[in-house]
């Protein structure tokens, strides 16, 4: 049955730059006067918060908000489909893991929401932990009411207890993060927002989900030793470190690469261990599997597995 009521918000706005779709539509129930930003949704006949859209849900949304497909559905995440590396969503024009997305909550940078008082898509990235553009720990918890952050709210910068989340006492009281955990997220989200990067030898040819994958896999290679070997949940509080640690690997070229992948594996009467060597070849696979054989990282991984044929016997 099509809920759609068909009415039109009254004050319409185009998605601002780097603004996510949930916090577009909380800003247009701002811009609106509305109480609650699942009113905005209601008058569509979509669910509100969500963590992907379907293109029909878009198009309920453009009637609502004045606005072409066009603009909404590339900072709309789609839902996710399965292949060789994962389920993977689009978002902005990119394949992004969609285990990558914040699915519970919302979170802000206050310092970013007295600039400017709106969501951000790189703060619903569950790898980014913290801003990218100021270096504080993002906010999930009402510093007033101490509460989850959700979005039962009236605006993409107010608690739902009415808390403004850009009053904060000193920007010097926000918790830091430091630089080894930032470097790695902080390329990915510059990458998926199309900023100014430097480009990784071992990277090119790689799409984003792409990249994201080997990072995830990889990223016990930069590890100390006395390190767990496998991160399981690679979206937990060492994300940081293994994406940075993973990213840096990828800046050396072919020789040095191989060499420095080697060194890095625990080995066994001279060889690497047989646990490690099988996530390289994973990764090699997978990253075939969806057409990247040609990948500097590909081949080079190819290289060190090839070295070894006995110890994956």
């Amino acid at each position: 049955m099509d809920r759609t009521t068909g009415a039109r918000l009254p004050l319409r706005d185009p998605p601002r730059s780097g603004e996510s779709i949930n916090g577009y539509i909380a800003r247009m129930a701002k811009h609106n006067h509305l109480e609650r930003a699942d009113w905005v949704a209601k008058t569509a006949g979509i669910k509100f918060p969500q963590v992907s859209y379907s293109d029909e849900e878009i198009h309920r949304l453009t009637i609502t908000t004045g606005q072409d497909f066009q603009t909404l559905r590339p900072i709309a995440p789609t839902p996710g489909a399965k292949i060789a590396i994962g389920k993977i969503s689009s978002l902005l024009g990119h394949d992004i893991p969609t285990d990558s997305l914040v699915r519970v909550g919302r979170r802000v940078c206050p310092i970013c929401l007295i600039e400017s008082a709106e969501h951000k898509i790189a703060w619903t990235l569950r790898f980014a932990r913290f801003c990218t553009k100021h270096g504080c720990r993002l906010l999930n918890e009402c510093p007033s009411c101490g509460k989850d952050l959700d979005w039962r709210t009236r605006a993409p910068d107010v608690c739902q207890c009415g808390h403004d989340l850009h009053f904060q006492p000193l920007k010097s009281s926000l918790e830091r993060t430091e630089p080894e955990e930032t470097g790695g997220p902080k390329y990915l989200v510059d990458m998926l927002l199309g900023s100014p990067q430097n480009e990784l030898p071992m990277l090119t040819g790689l799409k984003f989900a792409e990249i994201f994958f080997a990072a995830r896999k990889l990223g016990a290679f930069g590890a100390e030793r006395d390190d767990s070997f496998w991160l399981d949940d690679m979206m937990g509080e060492q994300v940081g470190i293994w994406l940075t640690r993973s990213l840096k690997l990828m800046a050396l070229d072919h020789d040095r690469f191989v060499r420095k992948i080697i060194s890095l594996s625990p080995k066994r009467y001279g060889k690497p261990i047989k646990k490690h060597l099988s996530i390289l070849a994973e990764v090699r696979v997978k990253l075939t599997d969806v057409g990247a054989a040609e990948a500097p990282l590909v081949i080079a991984l190819g290289e060190i597995v090839d070295q070894y044929p006995e110890v994956l016997a």
